[in-house]
């Protein structure tokens, strides 16, 4: 392809008289040097690839220039771009130049602290991990968390390959369960330990959180044994019966054995000699309040005339 030197000469000298005029300007304004912090940012990471472990997160440059220049490079700022196009796996030192900053024509660059790093090159991992609730306080006095579960109760994680496998778990952020009563259902967000590593997938999980009042336990006597329906051509022995219960603390100190009932039906039984096992009915509670443990004796003998 031939070359012409001749083409669009206009603009050429058009341009070399803005160049000139420019570095004019430049060399006759006063110079001053300033300290800027700038972040540094990776880009062209391969897609296999992870950085592991803590690179610093920004450089300092000292430059030099105009007046002028140097207030728009304080209104715009600097970062340190560092190409990864072509780093492999493992230990890496960077270095950096001028040509990791981009510096308006004009600036000279007098230090860069520091000069270089090393960075960890890893290959990209996933595994999947438990979720681990995280709650604060305390529940009321009195009551308790018998259950706590979360949804899904593991999530996938991925990163640089060393950190993923060091990873058992991802938390949820904290929950308060402070002065509590009555059960808790929520969303909440999942929280990964290590900062190289994330959640690709889920990052939320729903949290059940179950809070019922203490339980006791208590032994109650004579509690009567009742037939249905009634009658008199049916006679049961023994009459009453010992029970143990377990419910709320506040429920069971209260209880009577009055209030309760051992019930036997008898409603399809033939004549003769049964032994059956009695059901223990609460006439003032509901009957999941309580949970009946055992019962003495187990059977009770009933007679059909």
């Amino acid at each position: 392809m031939a070359i012409h030197p001749t083409r669009n000469i206009g603009l050429k000298v058009l341009s070399l008289a803005m160049a000139t005029t420019l570095w004019f300007i430049v060399a006759r304004e006063e110079m001053s040097e300033a300290i800027f912090r700038a972040p540094v940012e990776f880009v062209n990471i391969p897609p296999s690839l992870e950085i592991a472990g803590d690179p610093p997160s920004q450089v300092q440059i000292r430059i030099r220039t105009s007046s002028t220049i140097m207030r728009k490079i304080w209104e715009t700022g600097l970062v340190a771009r560092i190409d990864m196009r072509l780093v492999r796996p493992g230990t890496r030192l960077i270095a950096l130049n001028a040509d990791n900053f981009d510096l308006p024509f004009g600036c000279q660059v007098i230090r860069i602290n520091p000069t270089g790093f090393d960075i960890a090159i890893e290959e990209r991992d996933s595994r999947s991990v438990a979720v681990s609730p995280r709650l604060e306080g305390r529940v009321a006095e009195g009551f308790e968390i018998v259950s706590l579960n979360a949804s899904p109760a593991r999530v996938l994680v991925e990163g640089p390959q060393s950190r993923v496998r060091r990873l058992s778990s991802v938390t949820t952020e904290a929950v308060s369960v402070e002065g509590l009563v009555t059960s808790l259902s929520q969303r909440v967000a999942l929280v990964v330990p290590d900062p190289s590593c994330r959640l690709p997938e889920e990052n939320s999980a729903q949290l059940d959180i179950t809070i019922i009042e203490k339980q006791e336990y208590r032994t109650l006597m004579d509690v009567p044994v009742e037939t249905v329906p009634g009658s008199k051509q049916v006679t049961v022995s023994p009459t009453t019966v010992q029970i143990r219960v377990q419910g709320p603390i506040s429920k069971l100190r209260y209880l009577r054995s009055e209030e309760i009932r051992a019930r036997i039906d008898v409603a399809t039984l033939a004549s003769g000699q049964h032994e059956l096992a009695p059901h223990i009915v609460f006439s003032n509670y509901a009957d999941n309040i309580f949970k009946v443990l055992e019962i003495q004796p187990e059977k009770i003998k009933v007679a059909v005339r």
